[in-house]
């Protein structure tokens, strides 16, 4: 019998899936095909055990149910199949040999069963004490046995659905479904995000259904419209929605060969080939994929709101009271309504007789601090087109700028804006990165969410006490005095990126435009369009230059040139890096930071001081040992630095970068020093590969490191082998190989007046340093220092070298051959 299963099982599976690759059914037709196949199987084994097997057994007795996913015939490839065998009474021993003849059989065949064995007064029970049970009955489907318990099952279940149980229940629903968005992050814009999860997914749509079912007894969405509920075209969002994602769903499943609901990079690339996604010259086929699916995930927000809306009206669910709110007796909502908590409209044609009121709409709800109605939120969305003819309107760009200019934190007025295309049709080039994917290991989110966020971290800096670790930009903050164009260049800073170009400076030129019609003065314009331009330049100087090198610093200075714009700048480049994703910024960006704000004032200020490495130097000179290596684990600035003195000779540098490779240590920044006795004081900052941007330590760990770099300088071991050894073993677990990176080396002569700067921009892997640092050693290139950065996949180093002779590389032939050979190497 278990052989004959496993054989129809496995060759019904193959032609679901062959229909779904090749002919193009949907996500719908599998997870019917997937119910229906499940259905057969355990009707087909219930009847072999009931009349040939356990003949004693009196099937008509008792009722097997699908519940769960399986219960509304949701049965996607491998999701598990969810049973409740209703018994007549709770000791029934006759039946249990039947029972578990079917979950054997099931479990034999790889299947995932989740059962339980109930009377119908323990189903009751258990439905009254337990919501996930209740919620798990609600879809209950009768797939075999006696009709007669399914019905007592049924009239029984639907009983115990009272006012103050479904109060009960619409509240469990949402408290739950707080805390999974808080388990998988609030915004529903990541980047890889979990499509059953995740804020906007399958589960959101399922909550909604479970909703309406529970309260208004429908068996599908369009009972709802006749109920007054929903509109047709609020069905239609859900369906299309639902069978958006369900095909995603189906789609996961098959690559990954089971139960896999995380839309990975390499699944995303996988499934906009499949679904017929192609290039476009502004977008490539997985932006758009994504793009898709974002706008797919606003839309379950939005339907959320409108039930949560009605729910209320009908006293089905007891809004959250906003004690901020509460606090006002009257609140001057000038020509709107508050109704249950929220603010509101009285008229269905407000917006369309004076669209301004779009605007002052948002205005008045953020500075009196009132939660949006879902009914206006709904009404806005409708009528988001007619805010474009408001561009040049001097009160409707007053108002954008009070709210973005606030002392209340905009980000959820920014957010609930552009989510209703507001913020897009009111800049039109915000729409142009509306949902807009950050293809790269390195963003968290879309480049709209990025930028909300970035905002409201800009506005905690003004108003949260400050934190140690960022005490230097808290400091700045205090200080500066163009606030409007600190937060219109932040609004705007990567706006460039829905455009062809180096984003920085198409979105200067239109901040240029835009910044004089939002109502900034000339001088404010023309510094928001400089931030823009130079949002980067902070973060480029600190971790790409050598800024212990004076030239650095006064050429940093020289595009900065007042301490007011190097204020803006350190504020815009910290909100910029924290909005990228969670614990980006560090201890060691905050000192390399730092660093580069003090040194750069102290110029500003005529007041600055080399840098005193003498005491350092004059030990190393008295070293005795042939090799000295020392750790300090500084954790202030998140790195581990290691000093190590020895004989100088070729190669050096890779040779300590390969032993620091194969140890799992990533170096972030190396100084280099040749003494005039002929030793070298190398200074390496590292960073614990398998933590992130976190200091190598321990004992166990730095002593095999100390060994390696020995190993290493004594030539004692094959360091090229261990490390493509290394390499090997975590490229294969590696999800950036489904991205490309640009190949790019830069050579750069007027940065410094003693050293040519070498640019490299790669891919990252293991030993990619080392094979750089080789490179140079066979092209005769000495390396003063190094500083290398890492963002997510991508990685970019930048050496300070001299030719064999102690000089400036400047034969064009022989920078030629530097460029291409180290192109040939990354």
């Amino acid at each position: 019998i278990l052989k004959t299963f496993k054989k129809a099982l496995k060759t019904r599976h193959s032609e679901i899936q062959r229909d779904f690759e090749e002919n193009n059914i949907s996500g719908y037709d599998v997870i019917a095909a997937n119910s229906e196949l499940i259905d057969d199987l355990i009707q087909a084994m219930l009847f072999i055990a009931t009349e040939y097997v356990f003949k004693e057994a009196d099937g008509e007795q008792m009722a097997v149910l699908a519940v769960g996913g399986y219960g509304r015939r949701e049965m996607a490839p491998y999701s598990d199949i969810d049973l409740l065998f209703i018994l007549p009474t709770k000791n029934s021993e006759n039946y249990h040999s039947t029972i578990e003849f079917v979950l054997y059989l099931l479990w034999d065949m790889g299947l995932k069963v989740g059962q339980a064995v109930r009377s119908v007064d323990e189903c009751i029970d258990s439905s009254i004490k337990d919501m996930t049970i209740r919620t798990n009955m609600l879809e209950a489907r009768y797939i075999w046995g006696s009709k007669s318990i399914y019905d007592e099952f049924q009239s029984r279940y639907e009983a115990t659905i009272t006012p103050d149980a479904m109060q009960d229940f619409v509240k469990a629903k949402l408290d739950e479904r707080d805390i999974r968005h808080n388990r998988t992050g609030q915004s529903r814009y990541v980047l890889e995000p979990d499509i059953k999860e995740c804020r906007g997914g399958l589960r959101d749509l399922h909550m909604l259904f479970w909703l309406a079912k529970y309260l208004f007894g429908i068996t599908e969405m369009h009972d709802l419209i006749e109920r007054g509920v929903l509109t047709k075209k609020d069905v239609s969002m859900f369906i299309k929605a639902h069978q958006f994602l369900t095909t995603i769903r189906c789609h996961l499943h098959y690559i990954a060969g089971r139960t896999d609901d995380h839309l990975t990079f390499n699944a995303q690339q996988e499934i906009a080939r499949k679904t017929g996604y192609t290039n476009r010259p502004a977008a490539t086929s997985v932006e758009r994929f994504m793009k898709h699916y974002y706008h797919i995930a606003k839309s379950v927000g939005d339907l959320t709101r409108i039930i949560c809306s009605v729910l209320e009206e009908q006293n089905k669910r007891k809004p959250k009271k906003n004690t901020h709110f509460l606090s006002f007796r009257s609140p001057n909502v000038k020509g709107f309504i508050v109704e249950s908590y929220r603010l509101n409209v009285d008229s269905k044609d407000i917006f369309i007789s004076d669209p301004i009121k779009i605007l002052r709409f948002f205005h008045i709800a953020h500075e009196n601090q009132i939660p949006i109605h879902p009914n206006a939120l709904k009404l806005v969305t409708e009528n988001r087109k007619l805010v474009a003819g408001l561009r040049k309107d001097k009160e409707a760009n007053d108002l954008f700028m009070g709210i973005l200019t606030s002392d209340k934190n905009p980000i959820k007025i920014l957010r609930r804006m552009s989510e209703a295309g507001v913020l897009g049709q009111f800049i039109p080039e915000f729409g142009w990165i509306t949902a807009q994917m950050q293809y790269d290991m390195y963003h968290v989110y879309t480049t709209d969410e990025h930028t909300i966020r970035a905002i409201g971290i800009l506005f905690e800096l003004e108003n949260s006490e400050p934190k140690e670790e960022f005490a230097v930009v808290y400091e700045a903050v205090k200080k500066i005095h163009s606030r409007k164009a600190l937060y219109a260049a932040m609004l705007l800073h990567d706006i460039g990126k829905g455009k062809k170009g180096k984003h920085e400076e198409v979105g200067s030129k239109i901040a240029f435009k835009l910044c004089s019609r939002l109502g900034l003065s000339e001088e404010e314009t023309e510094t928001a369009a400089w931030l823009v331009l130079h949002h980067l330049t902070m973060n480029r100087t600190a971790f790409k230059r050598d800024i212990y090198d004076p030239e650095t610093i006064e050429d940093f200075v020289a595009k900065v040139q007042s301490p007011e714009r190097l204020r803006l700048l350190l504020a815009i480049t910290y909100a910029d890096t924290c909005a990228v994703g969670p614990n980006v910024w560090n201890n060691w960006k905050s000192s390399m930071l730092k660093h580069l704000y003090y040194r750069a004032e102290e110029l500003m200020t005529g007041d600055l001081n080399g840098i005193n490495r003498e005491e350092r130097i004059k030990q190393a000179e008295e070293a005795t040992k042939p090799l000295t290596i020392s750790f300090d684990v500084d954790t202030k600035r998140s790195v581990t630095d290691v000093t190590i003195c020895t004989a100088d000779c070729s190669g050096l540098f890779s040779k300590i970068a390969g032993a620091m490779a194969v140890s799992g240590a990533s170096i972030v920044d190396a100084k280099i020093l040749t003494l005039a006795n002929g030793m070298a004081l190398d200074v390496f900052s590292i960073h614990d590969a398998a933590l992130g941007e976190k200091p190598y330590e321990g004992q166990k760990k730095l002593e095999r490191l100390k060994r390696e770099i020995e190993n290493a300088l004594d030539d004692s071991e094959n360091l090229k082998e261990k490390i493509q050894k290394k390499s090997k073993e975590l490229t294969s677990k590696s999800r950036s190989r489904v991205f490309e990176v640009e190949k790019r080396v830069l050579i750069d002569n007027e940065v410094s007046k003693t050293y040519t700067l070498i640019e490299i921009n790669g891919k990252d892997r293991v030993g990619f340093l080392y094979d750089v640092t080789s490179t140079f050693t066979d092209l005769q290139l000495q390396i003063s220092s190094a500083h290398i950065s890492t963002y997510g996949n991508r990685v970019i180093d930048v050496f300070y070298v001299k030719d064999s002779s102690g000089m400036k590389i400047t034969h064009k032939q022989k920078l030629k051959q530097i460029h291409d050979v180290l192109m040939s190497i990354i």
